[in-house]
């Protein structure tokens, strides 16, 4: 073979390639997703997250008027739900309170004809649960009442019997 017609020689490098699992990219597109949603939602309306979340608003004008557009979408529709999550975390959306005593709110859910009840367990104490009114202002339990609607998140009482929370929001 003369040397003007040589091919050059060609090194190739094998890499390792770090393929992720369906799994991960899943969640990862998820995570993104949720993260992204919160944060225009904050950008768009902020008082509205101080009301649904207890996040203090950046605007306090705006959470009167957005608390009452809520009580009123909640006076024609009232979305139930039960979120738990893997490490024992309970948000309970549109739950009916059906008493209050010194400790203990009980507090219904219902679908047509099912009913759960959950007993909530309220820490009066400092750094304890927090009691959040409709215009996002802070409230205390003297503010709730039986028949009221309220949102209630906090943490599963997994040695209770009966399903309880131990309550760190409970928002009017």
């Amino acid at each position: 073979m003369r040397e003007d017609y040589a091919m050059p020689r060609r090194i190739y490098l094998y890499l390792p390639a770090y393929a992720p699992s369906r799994q991960a990219i899943l969640f990862a597109s998820l995570a993104s997703i949720s993260v992204g949603a919160f944060l225009l939602a904050y950008a768009l309306q902020p008082s509205l997250l101080a009301v649904n979340y207890g996040i203090p608003a950046a605007h306090s004008e705006h959470a009167a008027l957005s608390a009452s557009a809520t009580s009123s979408v909640f006076a024609q529709a009232q979305l139930r739900e039960i979120n738990i999550a893997n490490d024992g975390l309970v948000y309970i959306k549109s739950t009916t309170i059906e008493s209050v005593s010194a400790g203990i709110i009980v507090a219904d859910v219902s679908w047509g004809t099912m009913t759960l009840e959950w007993n909530v367990n309220i820490n009066t104490g400092k750094g304890g649960t927090n009691f959040i009114q409709p215009d996002g202002n802070p409230g205390s339990l003297a503010d709730i009442q039986p028949g009221e609607v309220v949102t209630i998140s906090g943490m599963l009482d997994t040695t209770a019997p009966e399903p309880t929370i131990n309550a760190q929001y409970v928002r009017e």
